[in-house]
């Protein structure tokens, strides 16, 4: 062999090496190996598999990995390609949507055109308890990766409502199948297959070997530990048993910030607690007694005793980092008009019972809250209850007075304002509104613009806390996740969700 041979043969080599590496290398993620599993620790377990069904905004990151969305989202919650490669927005009631090819659900089941058609029909139909994509008149099937969804007003907010429980794709096949339960067993496109669920205990995910995107699955199997008990993840994930926990409270974050083993991330998102009203029960009926529970809570103080000062206090629905975020905003602590509107109510008898999900936090909250309400006269009883069980009674049997949950946000500012202030609403238990507010939610759904929309929403919001205190907004707490320094992957986003898909380790 020549000399001048053997150094072609020399520099082939080479660059095969390189490019080698360079398809392996994939953001610090490895290809994901037979062993590798990720396990994750998270104090809720589903309400339900089926996006129709599905009534917790707790659920999302546990069906984000078997179903793929139409849209995606990035950190600030503006669009992104999903299931749909391409959309155009022919006039403020038609958006045309071009979907990508070569997508395989996990039965099996071409993904098309039809399958976005049958999918919609089903969120709308009677059934459904989800309301984001009421305003689709029309989905219309022009070929078979080309979809028109003609609407039948203005709605800003149906593109990003199809990054949500609206464009969830469930497989036509599964739908189609009387005796297969999609409340238990999901079927989606996603980078993860569902595998098996023990209810409170667990859910285990495999990866989907034929997933159409680049954005697949970084190991083999994701493994969800439902663990309520927040010291319980939190020993879990010192011990090698979990490698990522979602939901630290203030208290225990110095813990992991001090420990060189550990990333620990976070701030404000989109969550925040709230009560719930159901104005068709109890003295709830009355405006004046949901106005004076508005002026007694202490929010400032709630931050101080609960987060150490860390976090916001609750006046509205959006965050500081949220384009609709309103400045200079307040609900102001002001107990003597709490007393005011309790005289003005006429009610002397001022019992209530507050539903709260049984956990450390929500607990020491709902106490704290009873101790400011019976400041100004309330008689506050406590139940607590399962976060699942006290989803289902509070909003699906409408059986409570008052809830104190969290808000987890949408990932479009008109589907919050629809889902908290519009009577129609799954989530407004006594169907609690004006017709004002529902022609400022018609207003908000009118335009594109985001300047008119945030003045829309502040006038909602003032109708909403100041005239029928429909809900009532107590505190955003920092949205904190901690995770073993292997795992690589995560990024966080304003919505303050998790994208388990994204996980991998070095």
């Amino acid at each position: 062999m020549k000399r001048n041979d053997s150094i072609i043969i020399f520099l082939v080599a080479v660059l095969l090496c390189i490019c080698v590496a360079c398809m392996n290398k994939n953001n610090g993620v490895k290809k994901s190996k037979t062993n590798e599993v990720m396990k994750v620790g998270y104090e809720l377990d589903v309400t339900n598999f089926d996006p129709t069904l599905s009534g917790s905004g707790g659920d999302h990151v546990i069906q984000w990995p078997i179903y793929d969305t139409l849209i995606r989202f990035d950190d600030k919650l503006d669009p992104l390609p999903g299931l749909v490669r391409e959309w155009q927005l022919i006039n403020n009631k038609t958006i045309r949507l071009k979907l990508e090819e070569n997508v395989k659900f996990h039965d099996g089941t071409s993904f098309n055109a039809t399958a976005v058609k049958i999918n919609i029909e089903r969120m709308n139909s009677k059934e459904s308890i989800i309301r984001d994509l009421q305003n689709i008149k029309l989905v219309h099937v022009m070929s078979d990766f080309l979809v028109e969804l003609q609407l039948k007003k203005p709605d800003s907010s149906i593109l990003m409502a199809l990054s949500d429980r609206g464009g969830m794709m469930v497989s036509p096949k599964a739908i189609a199948n009387k005796n297969h339960n999609l409340s238990e067993n999901p079927v989606g496109t996603g980078p993860f297959k569902f595998e098996s669920r023990e209810p409170n205990a667990e859910i285990i995910y495999t990866k989907n070997h034929t997933y159409w995107s680049e954005k697949e699955a970084k190991v083999e199997k994701l493994i969800i530990k439902v663990m309520a008990d927040e010291n319980v993840r939190m020993n879990a994930l010192r011990s090698g048993e979990l490698d990522f926990i979602i939901g630290i409270s203030p208290t225990n974050i110095a813990s992991f910030e001090k420990n060189n083993n550990f990333n620990i991330v976070g701030d404000v998102a989109s969550s925040f607690k709230v009560l719930f009203i159901n104005a068709d029960l109890g003295i709830m009926k009355n405006k004046d007694i949901r106005l004076a529970m508005q002026y007694a809570i202490n929010r400032d103080q709630l931050v101080q005793a609960l987060n150490f000062g860390r976090g916001k206090a609750g006046h509205q629905v959006f965050s500081e980092k949220h384009w609709a975020y309103i400045d200079d905003f307040e609900i102001p602590y002001n107990p003597q008009k709490a007393k005011e509107h309790i005289k003005k109510s006429g009610v002397t008898d001022l019992q209530m019972t507050f539903t709260y999900y049984s956990k450390s936090y929500e607990t020491r909250l709902a106490e704290l809250l009873r101790t400011q309400l019976e400041m100004v006269g309330f008689k506050v009883k406590l139940e607590g209850m399962e976060t699942v069980a006290a989803v289902n009674y509070f909003f699906g049997e409408k059986r409570g007075e008052v809830l104190v949950a969290e808000w987890t946000g949408r990932t479009d500012a008109q589907m919050a304002m629809f889902s908290l202030f519009s009577r129609d609403s799954f989530f407004n238990t006594g169907g609690n509104s004006t017709d004002e507010i529902e022609q400022l939610i018609n207003e908000g759904a009118s335009t594109n613009n985001k300047n008119k929309r945030k003045l829309v929403y502040e006038k909602i919001q003032k109708k909403a806390y100041f005239e029928e205190a429909i809900i009532i907004p107590i505190i955003f707490p920092p949205a904190m996740v901690a995770y073993n320094k292997k795992v690589v992957g995560y990024e966080a986003n304003i919505y303050g969700k998790v994208l388990f898909s994204q996980l991998g380790f070095k």
